[in-house]
């Protein structure tokens, strides 16, 4: 609004792939603002993401750089539009993006106040870019963090639950072992003809209070 322009667009430098693409824009079709991905160095937005210098184009029609872009693309597409006004977001010389506007609508060149202005905007996008960076590096590390802790506990559960089925089947073990004893001696008993059955029954009986 304050340049009177009819397009505008904020791009953010991708180091990962070496491309550029649109994160916040006025004035363009949302298919163009999902699909455009511009490598560093390719186009006007390109070039400046690339050099970290401005381009203040004055006269569209002449103007080699925007000839060269018009004629290597499809005049429809958001790589040919001219950007007759693009500049780096910078941050300690680092380039975070790049701020495109076109289409004045009063028709009046761009001058350098006009990029002043506009430096001062990119000056704050580049500090609410660095804090937005910041905070979701810290949530990655908290989202890590996070899940080693439920790793590490859930490991430990894990751990007590074996030492306590470990503690269990060692107590039902001696269990056995004491019922197996006793079985196998009740069995010499029967095994002795002049054992009588009654004995036998109250002395399981007793043992195991059936």
């Amino acid at each position: 609004e304050e340049l009177d322009v009819e397009r505008v667009s904020l791009m953010l430098v991708n180091d990962r792939h070496g491309e550029i693409r649109i994160a916040a824009s006025r004035g363009l079709d949302a298919e163009v603002v999902e699909k455009v991905r511009l490598k560093v160095g390719e186009g006007i937005a390109g070039w400046v993401a690339k050099e970290g210098k401005p381009v203040l184009v004055k006269d569209v029609m002449t103007d080699p750089r925007i000839i060269r872009s018009l004629g290597s693309t499809s005049a429809s597409s958001f790589i040919s539009a001219p950007m007759v006004f693009s500049i780096p977001i910078l941050l300690q010389e680092k380039v975070l993006g790049v701020i495109n506007v076109t289409d004045r609508r009063s028709g009046v060149p761009f001058d350098e106040e006009d990029m002043a202005f506009l430096y001062g905007l990119a000056g704050q996008a580049a500090m609410a870019i660095e804090r937005t960076k910041q905070l979701e590096e810290l949530q990655e590390a908290y989202e890590s963090l996070k899940a080693a802790q439920k790793d590490l506990v859930d490991s430990e559960r894990l751990r007590a639950l074996g030492q306590l089925a470990a503690g269990v089947a060692h107590d039902f073990n001696n269990l056995l072992h004491g019922i197996l004893g006793r079985t196998q001696l009740m069995g010499l008993k029967i095994g002795n003809k002049e054992a009588r059955s009654e004995e036998h029954t109250s002395e399981l009986q007793s043992q195991f209070r059936i």
